[in-house]
């Protein structure tokens, strides 16, 4: 353990913070550096992912660098660690529970390392959580947007949106789980009236699964109404989409990282779940909306029924009413 003088980042001094893994756990994790750089803005931000979500991170103004690298394979996290001492950083930090995030902090010989290791804590010089609220502030804080989008994407997203009229509703229709993906007839109750009545839709996502999905939308909404809706699906790169996000009214979908995006960017969002998900997860916004399936929480594995069908028997009605709340409030 360092000493208690040690455990403040100096001005000029080097801090990593690390976040492998899906685009929401990385922009979770960005949302970690900022409230460090906020709280020590004299440090220079260092950030470590994979290469995938580089254009999205060095958008970020409180991050002065990212670098590549990985935690799996073992060869690759020996790597990873080579790069890291090469780099002489002062402090590395992660919320990321693994293993590998302790011992690479170790190799990439960091000697202020902060972070919540289930099996290694030994391995770190502080509880990252415990650092935070020493320091005045918590690694679950998401009260303010922390998200920015680069001046050229949001110009590029004023293009593609150009011909939308009415709110523009960025829907988010896909997910890693099948578990958290809303069924295609469901958006399309939802999303028919709300275009109906004057809306525009801008459908989200990745993957040929989910194009499918979103030509299905379109279709089931109608011929006469295609003119405001807008398949973006497999269309854009991360920072593209953050300009198409953080310029549409209000965000609308399943607990995925475009729907990170759009909440840590300070859009009004509702996020559809089958359980109430756990502050962890980093939807603490106040304005984030939560519709769930299950009043209860998340829980352990054991305890969860985690089915497509529970999303489904959400009534469509009781979201297409909490849209309108949400967007008259805001």
């Amino acid at each position: 353990m360092f000493q208690a003088k040690d455990i403040s980042p100096q001005k000029g001094e080097r801090f990593l913070w690390v976040r492998f893994g899906a685009l929401g756990d990385a922009l979770q994790a960005a949302a970690d550096a900022f409230l460090v750089k906020k709280k020590f803005p004299g440090v220079s931000m260092s950030f470590l992912t994979t290469p995938i979500y580089h254009d999205i991170l060095i958008a970020q103004p409180y991050i002065d660098e990212v670098i590549f690298g990985n935690k799996k394979s073992i060869s690759e996290l020996f790597s990873t660690a080579r790069l890291l001492r090469e780099k002489k950083y002062d402090w590395i930090g992660s919320t990321y529970r693994g293993g590998h995030m302790s011992l690479l902090s170790l190799l990439g010989g960091v000697s202020k390392r902060i972070g919540d290791s289930r099996y290694f804590q030994f391995i770190n010089s502080y509880n990252v959580y415990d650092w935070g609220i020493k320091h005045g502030f918590s690694f679950n804080d998401r009260s303010e947007p922390c998200i920015f989008a680069a001046p050229g994407s949001m110009e590029n997203a004023s293009v593609i949106l150009h011909d939308l009229r009415g709110k523009k509703i960025f829907a988010v229709i896909g997910a890693s789980l099948e578990a958290k993906i809303l069924p295609v007839e469901n958006w399309i109750k939802i999303l028919a009236p709300l275009v109906n009545d004057g809306w525009s839709a801008v459908l989200n996502g990745h993957g040929e699964k989910e194009n499918e999905m979103a030509m299905q939308i379109v279709d089931g909404i109608g011929a006469e109404s295609r003119n405001r809706v807008l398949n973006l699906v497999g269309k854009l790169n991360f920072a593209q989409m953050s300009g198409v996000a953080l310029s549409c009214d209000i965000a609308v979908g399943n607990d995925s990282g475009p729907l990170h995006m759009a909440a840590l960017g300070g859009i009004p969002t509702i996020g559809i779940s089958d359980y109430i998900l756990p502050k962890e997860v980093g939807y603490s916004m106040p304005w984030f909306t939560p519709i769930t399936a299950y009043d209860k929480p998340l829980g352990k594995r054991k305890t969860r029924h985690r089915s497509r069908r529970a999303l489904a028997n959400i009534p469509t009605e009781d979201i297409i009413n909490k849209i309108k709340i949400v967007a008259l409030t805001n």
